[in-house]
């Protein structure tokens, strides 16, 4: 006879059974690795996973490739009052140089730098003068282009003139509407100057023109922008003076700040074998030879927005503009 006080043992029932059977199941199936996928669901598995590593083995090798091709480095915090880098000079025919102003010694074309060339109150000035004859420009992506002595800005929509925006084909012999201000020509004017003057001292020069044209680039980083024409393709490598014939001498200087104001969007010269890379930073300026010792390209914008004051100068007077910043639409060359 059992126990008046004894426990009762509960029977398990079918379905607590079978919550230890599942209960099992789940734990063996941790423990044991699941077997290889297969089918085609198993070959896109491998194909994605092939696909990975290439993928990631070509980023290394770009990477890799970049590094070693930057023999220089020069970032936008690396300030500095004067870095110079002396090229080989480009054969040139002998017609074609002009004593005092063409390198005689083959070995001092070159390439220069110098931080601070103007006030962070003339770059805020200066990209004043940009955002006013670029109103109502495109800001959807890509580059805008603006000459202030001819009155031209073009952009991915087209070309326009702000002295006479109403003409499709402007007159030179007409007058134009005002945009600026005689305090802003001649700030302009002043920093093209100054320009010509570094780069007279900096390269021992007798004697050097100022030459049209001389434009304030504006670069919007957009990934969904797309270039409607060639014109539009900003990066490609390319040399000045076969762009333009006339052009001895150029200068860059920067409005924008790299990392800062933009990202991507490094200026590089392209060597043989190597590459000089340099982040542009408000008020740096860089001056070099425009032959193809100096071939050099743009690095895509990826965000923000990147502004740069482009100068052309010559060793030949005929090219020199004489009747510059004075509000007017201008085409040619003048003698005085």
């Amino acid at each position: 006879m059992a126990r008046k006080n004894a426990k009762k043992v509960k029977t398990p029932t079918a379905s607590m059974t079978k919550e230890v059977v599942n209960a099992k199941t789940e734990a063996k199936a941790e423990e044991e690795p699941a077997p290889p996928a297969t089918g085609t669901f198993g070959w896109v598995l491998k194909l994605v996973a092939v696909a990975a590593a290439v993928a990631v083995t070509y980023y290394l090798r770009q990477l890799d490739i970049e590094i070693v091709r930057a023999a220089h480095y020069i970032a936008r915090t690396d300030v500095t009052e004067h870095l110079r880098f002396n090229v080989t000079c480009a054969p040139m025919k002998e017609n074609e140089t002009v004593p005092g102003c063409h390198q005689e010694n083959e070995t001092m074309c070159g390439r220069a730098l110098i931080d601070n060339f103007v006030t962070p109150k003339q770059v805020t000035q200066l990209r004043e003068i940009a955002e006013i004859g670029m109103q109502n420009r495109s800001k959807l992506g890509g580059p805008t282009i603006m000459d202030i002595n001819t009155g031209f800005v073009r952009d991915s929509e087209g070309l326009v003139n702000i002295y006479q925006p109403e003409r499709e084909f402007p007159n030179e012999n007409k007058p134009g509407v005002k945009r600026f201000t005689k305090k802003q020509f001649n700030l302009y004017r002043g920093v093209v100057e100054k320009i010509r003057m570094a780069l007279m001292k900096e390269f021992e020069l007798e004697e050097l023109y100022f030459s049209a044209p001389t434009f304030i680039t504006r670069l919007i980083g957009n990934d969904s922008w797309t270039p409607s024409e060639i014109h539009d393709e900003y990066w490609h490598p390319h040399v000045d003076k076969e762009n333009t014939k006339h052009y001895d001498y150029s200068g860059l200087l920067y409005l924008a700040d790299h990392g800062e104001d933009f990202t991507g969007g490094l200026f590089s010269f392209i060597d043989e074998n190597t590459e000089t890379v340099i982040e542009p930073a408000r008020g740096r300026l860089m001056m070099f030879t425009a032959g193809s010792e100096n071939r050099h390209a743009v690095r895509k914008v990826e965000t923000g927005t990147r502004y740069v004051l482009s100068l052309w100068f010559s060793c030949d007077e005929r090219k020199q503009f004489h009747n510059f910043l004075d509000g007017e639409m201008h085409k040619h060359f003048r003698r005085s």
